[in-house]
């Protein structure tokens, strides 16, 4: 809660609202309800053992064999990768699955992306840390970025003191809160409540941008241009290589969240209205009203379909390539009792959290809630699902993973 300090924080457990129960979290679906397994070590699947007959090759590591087959064990594994689908697909249905924490941080954990087995997170002291997905060491970490007085370089902050481009040690901490989180494995975009834009790649701040509103979203992906949302109304294309705006869309309400894809980006407004626009050039393409409550959250998960979601806990899949008039150009799923703030999909399922403290799992196509995950606190802010597992923070200062290739499918 917003009474806690980062030096209470812990590794926590969760515990249950229904069932009273710590240390894991509740599943709840078409099949009943169960407690998720407890935290366990992370597991990589084996390959399939050879015999010293079977060796590739000899101890000194000449090529194998002329003729040595490596058939039957592109087999093996053929087979265990399908197995571990089906599995998967089963499961993702049922809500079965393995729980476990990939990282421990001493501050809460306000956004996280993993790409290519890298995780980030932004925290609510406006950190940034990279971590390994599955050793849980962290890898990285980036503080608030400053602006020497009189000078044009970037320079990490440190707290210490250093002259007139020092932070206030009294500014209130909120004021740095990551809000948002682009990465793709290399780069690195984070917004903060501050209105700062950083973007990053290895060890380098590449720029630093400054906006007069929150920062609603984010995305870069290695390229001369960047780009933001912000809740002063604006969708911003960065010029790298400068630090400034190259172009500015300004909305007609603030602009409370954005997805990106393919070159397109979808806004959600306050006043519950949508904005779809082209990246290259900076336009805006149309604009429809989803929502009776501010647009919380978004996904543009192909350029043609977009998921919405709500204040009031609605969300909503629009199939952008029906007409207007048709029963399909939307289908709205109903059951959170609080705002959604996040969202994620893919083509068969969606997935959204909310400030009720749960993750709910929805069936695309029918339209009707597959599972729901519970114990979350009500400041989760993200979610990201990927063929196997889901991954959210809303856990104080864990970072959860479940796996759904574990666990045999009822």
């Amino acid at each position: 809660g917003a009474a806690m300090t980062p030096s209470g924080l812990g590794a926590i457990g969760l515990v249950l609202a229904t069932t009273g129960l710590s240390n894991g979290l509740s599943v709840s679906g078409r099949w009943g309800s169960c407690v998720l397994a407890r935290d366990r070590p992370v597991q990589r699947p084996s390959l399939p053992r050879m015999s010293e007959d079977d060796s590739v090759g000899g101890s000194d590591g000449s090529p194998p064999p002329p003729g040595w087959d490596l058939s039957v064990l592109q087999q093996r594994m053929a087979k265990r990768q399908v197995a571990d689908m089906v599995t998967a697909a089963s499961n993702w249905r049922t809500g079965t699955c393995e729980q476990r924490t990939v990282l421990v941080l001493e501050d809460w954990v306000r956004r996280v992306r993993c790409e290519n087995g890298v995780l980030a997170c932004g925290t609510y002291s406006g950190e940034v840390v990279l971590s390994d997905l599955a050793s849980g060491e962290v890898l990285q970490r980036w503080k608030p970025v400053e602006v020497a007085a009189g000078r044009d370089e970037l320079l990490e902050y440190d707290g210490e003191e250093g002259g007139e481009g020092e932070e206030d040690e009294d500014e209130d901490e909120d004021r740095s809160e990551v809000t948002a989180l682009d990465f793709d494995g290399t780069h690195l975009a984070s917004g903060h409540a501050s209105g700062a834009v950083y973007l990053r790649q290895g060890d380098r701040c590449v720029m630093r941008g400054e906006l007069a509103g929150v920062v609603t979203g984010v995305h870069w992906t290695g390229g001369p241009t960047a780009y933001s949302s912000s809740s002063d109304r604006r969708l911003v294309a960065w010029d790298v290589s400068l630090g400034k705006p190259s172009f500015t869309l300004v909305a007609s309400r603030p602009v409370l969240c954005m997805s990106v894809c393919e070159g397109y980006a979808a806004l959600g407004l306050d006043d519950g209205s949508v904005c779809v626009c082209t990246l290259s050039p900076l336009r805006l393409l149309f604009s429809f009203v989803a929502h009776d409550a501010p647009v919380s959250s978004i996904k543009l998960v192909t350029v043609s379909q977009l998921v919405t979601a709500c204040a009031s806990g609605g969300v909503a899949l629009w199939r952008l390539d029906e007409e207007e008039s048709s029963g399909r150009r939307v289908t709205r799923f109903e059951g959170h009792r609080a705002p959604v703030v996040c969202l994620d999909a893919d083509a068969e399922k969606i997935v959204s959290g909310a400030r009720d403290g749960t993750v709910r799992v929805w069936d695309s196509a029918g339209a009707r809630l597959r599972f729901m995950l519970q114990g979350f606190t009500p400041h989760i802010g993200s979610v990201q699902i990927g063929p196997s597992w889901l991954m959210a923070d809303g856990t104080n200062n864990l970072v959860l993973l479940m796996d759904f290739s574990r666990g045999a499918a009822p």
